[in-house]
Order: C-alpha cells, then sequence, then structure tokens
C-alpha cells in the first residue's frame, strides 16, 4: 500500500491566527496517511513549502503529471 499525503488549507480569523501564535490567517497542514488516520507534519504559511515538506517526506512527487487534491470530503453519518 502507497503512502498518501495531503495539503489541507486553513482560513481562521485574525484573532484566531494570533491566539495561535501565528501572524498570518491562511496556513497550510501538510498530512501523513496513517493505520488511524492522518498524521500532521507540519503547518507552512504557503501552499509550496507545504508540498515541498511531503515531497521531501516522501522522497518522490506527490502525484503523477503535478496533480493537486484540491478538495476532500467525509461522509457526515461516519466518524
Amino acid at each position: 500500500m502507497k503512502v498518501r499525503y495531503r495539503v489541507i488549507h486553513q482560513r481562521k480569523s485574525a484573532i484566531a491566527a494570533l491566539l495561535s501564535g501565528r501572524g498570518y490567517t491562511d496556513w497550510y497542514i501538510a498530512q501523513r496517511k496513517r493505520l488511524f488516520g492522518w498524521a500532521p507534519l507540519g503547518t507552512y504559511p504557503s501552499l509550496e513549502e507545504a508540498e515541498a515538506a511531503c515531497d521531501q517526506h516522501a522522497g518522490g512527487k506527490l502525484l503523477p503529471g503535478g496533480g493537486h487534491v484540491v478538495a476532500e470530503f467525509v461522509r457526515l453519518d461516519e466518524d
């Protein structure tokens, strides 16, 4: 089974950003698929930095052809 990676974009209010110790309201979370969910690799201020973290951790490219996952959904009746 191949290890999967993803980058999540989060937009917070200015107050929430300051309370979390960040001076910016948009950030990207690089994550790696684990057996029981997703494990964070880090939080970054730009998409390029988050993708680079996934590339470095994977030792390869994220998706063939330069594709990007832009949205991920979960069913509301599942936990």
